[in-house]
């Protein structure tokens, strides 16, 4: 493998290519390969072809001359060109032929639209089956060029030497130089004869170029021929009798180039075997009298044997390979060398992407109230893979993009909507954003979307103690009236209604319109009605919008309070008659004792009367007799035993005392 010259003069090379080798075509109409983005123009579609892979476009060319117009927006691109491989030597025992030489240009400068010749190189011919020096002799391989013929150029692969039985004067047989050089073949002056030599140079402004010198032999009575130098390897030389030297192996620099574009090249019979390791441009094979010498790999060609007549001629180098053929032999017949492969072009370059990501989701979207800022409020999918940003829109500071993979990504709020209280601009519940798709070559398109906030039907809160879920209130007894119960329902025009439940429901009422909660009966501590019996009356309050509810639980204590007790007016137990005694009674609800006065005066006999009975009737009595006739007024003061009572004075009974209707 040859070392590649220094970039630093690809300028100069690329100048001169604009200016001298730059061919317009106006003497034949060019026609379009390829597909998609992998589109161009060339002017014989017969011998090229296109294949795409990764983002690339490979364009092969496979023989002859042709023109290729460079696509728009490409400037640059990667070169590998082949020659013509050489024939194999003919008559007796004749050197393989080489390959051709392999030059490879990673970044080649090109002007974009512009139009450029090529020519692709031809394999070498055999010499006729003769054993005549002027007739027998192979040649080598044509040259490869693009852009011109002495700018980017592979040199055509060396013949291998023909060796004409019998007759030494002026026989040449050393291989020629070439690309590869061809193998050696003996002489019967018994000299040793060298392989041809490498002239394969890196182009100015290249990266690399490859070939390799082929076999030598080292006298005569050898009976073989050596073997063709490949891209790869240096040909086989001959080292014992009847045993020929085997063809250099190609390269295998650029075998995923050669998997790709494999499919596009079945109009070359056994391209695609020969290529199937990864190598091309293999030397071919020398010929003995006893074994054939292998061809390289990479598409070099066998040589001939002359064992039993089998095969005399050498197999030519498959073609698009460049390789080498194999060397023809002698056995009263005389064989052929084969045909050295033709040469191949392909130049591997990107379009530029110059097409905006395009969207292909819908334009509007509708998001429920209240959804968590986790929830994706619209779906951005995309054509290709891309970066999605909020662009602008009036309602842009609102929003934030989460990326799902490359070709989607995920509008989300970054606080929950309400539709009760919109923040967008309008304030319509309409959010207007603008987003943008960025790929990867920087083009990019922007969309305007819009997110519509749809109402959901919300609870109704109770506003009671600060809407907590209990409620504890306190009130002393004998007061029917309890709370106002209040309520708010984020949905306009609801109607609520509320009612009320739980242990002790039944001592109250509440009014479905206005919450008002009442006692149903007067609540009175001594009397508690609750279901336990402790003055805490336990009852849930709902409160509703015909769908959703809220509750809560309510416990009203009812404290005692200073109350007056419940007297009764004296009555008597019969007539009142002087000097007759008669029983005074009075009633409570509540116990104690009570004293009895007449006109204002204490009766001595009922100074302090305890009650007797229970619960709220309690009674007081005392035994009188009149001491005197006529009107007289009688009442009582009354002192409760329990403290939370105040003494109290009953009413006033007014008697007639009468006289005694018997004497004594």
């Amino acid at each position: 493998m040859n070392l590649p010259n220094s970039k630093v003069l690809r300028l100069l090379s690329t100048l001169a290519l604009i200016t001298l080798f730059l061919i317009p075509q106006t003497s034949a109409r060019a026609a379009s390969i390829g597909s998609s983005t992998c589109t161009t123009d060339v002017q014989n579609t017969s011998t090229a072809s296109m294949t795409s892979s990764g983002g690339f476009c490979y364009l092969v060319f496979k023989s002859g001359t042709n023109t290729w117009t460079v696509p728009s927006g490409v400037t640059s691109s990667s070169i590998l060109l082949i020659a013509g491989g050489g024939a194999g030597g003919s008559g007796a025992w004749g050197g393989g032929g080489g390959a051709g030489g392999v030059v490879y240009d990673a970044s080649y400068a090109l002007t974009s639209g512009s139009t450029y010749s090529l020519s692709i190189g031809a394999g070498g011919s055999g010499g006729a089956a003769t054993l005549s020096k002027s007739t027998n002799t192979s040649s080598s391989g044509s040259d490869s060029w693009l852009f011109s013929d002495s700018s980017l150029v592979a040199k055509g692969g060396g013949a291998g030497a023909s060796y004409a039985y019998g007759q030494s004067a002026g026989v040449l047989c050393s291989g020629r130089n070439g690309g590869s050089g061809g193998g050696s073949t003996e002489c019967a002056d018994g000299s040793v004869n060298t392989g041809g030599s490498s002239n394969q140079t890196v182009p100015a402004g290249a990266d690399s170029a490859y070939g390799f010198a082929g076999g030598s032999t080292p006298n005569a009575a050898y009976y073989a021929g050596a073997g063709g130098g490949g891209a790869g390897q240096v040909g086989t030389s001959v080292a014992a009798a009847s045993a020929p030297g085997k063809g250099g192996n190609g390269t295998n620099a650029f075998s995923s180039w050669l998997t790709i574009i494999n499919s596009s090249m079945t109009d070359l019979s056994g391209w695609s075997t020969a290529t199937a390791s990864g190598f091309i441009a293999g030397g071919g094979g020398g010929a003995s009298k006893a074994t054939p010498g292998a061809g390289g790999s990479g598409g070099g060609g066998a040589g001939g044997t002359d064992a039993s007549n089998a095969t005399l001629n050498g197999t030519a180098g498959t073609p698009g390979t460049g390789s080498g053929g194999g060397g023809g032999t002698h056995n009263g017949s005389n064989g052929v060398g084969g045909a050295g492969g033709s040469g191949l072009l392909i130049i591997k370059y990107q379009v530029p992407d110059v097409t905006a990501p395009s969207f292909t989701n819908s334009t509007t979207f509708s998001l429920s109230e209240n959804s968590v800022v986790a929830t994706n409020a619209a779906t951005i999918t995309l054509n290709e893979s891309a970066t999605v940003t909020i662009n602008s829109g009036n309602d842009s500071a609102l929003f934030s993009v989460v990326t799902s993979d490359s070709t989607t990504a995920r509008i989300r709020f970054l606080t929950s909507p309400n539709f009760e209280s919109p923040t967008d601009v309008g304030a319509n519940n309409t959010y207007d954003i603008s987003v943008r798709a960025t790929d990867t070559a920087g083009n990019f398109a922007n969309q305007s979307i819009a997110i519509t906030i749809t109402n959901v039907n919300e609870a109704p809160s109770i506003t009671n103690s600060s809407s907590s879920a209990t409620a504890s209130l306190s009130q002393a007894e004998n007061i029917t009236s309890v709370a106002t119960y209040a309520a708010i329902d984020p949905d306009a025009g609801a109607i609520l209604r509320f009612t009320i439940s739980g242990t002790d429901a039944a001592v109250f009422s509440i009014d479905s319109v206005t919450g008002v909660i009442a006692f149903a009966i007067n609540p009175d501590f001594e009397a508690p009605l609750d279901s336990d019996v402790n003055n805490t009356y336990i009852v849930i309050i709902t409160v509703s919008d015909g769908a959703l509810t809220d509750t809560q639980t309510v416990t009203v204590t009812i404290t005692n309070a200073n109350e007056l007790p419940t007297i009764g007016a004296p009555t008597f137990s019969g007539s009142t008659i002087k000097g007759v005694s008669v029983t005074i009674s009075i009633t409570s609800n509540v116990a104690g004792k009570a004293r009895f006065f007449v006109n204002g005066k204490r009766i001595p006999t009922c100074l302090s009367r305890s009650t007797s009975g229970s619960y709220p009737n309690f009674t007081v009595t005392c035994s009188w007799k009149p001491p005197v006739t006529g009107r007289q007024s009688v009442n009582a003061t009354f002192t409760p035993t329990d403290g939370s009572f105040s003494v109290a004075i009953s009413p006033m009974s007014a008697i007639q005392v009468l006289k005694r209707g018997t004497t004594r």
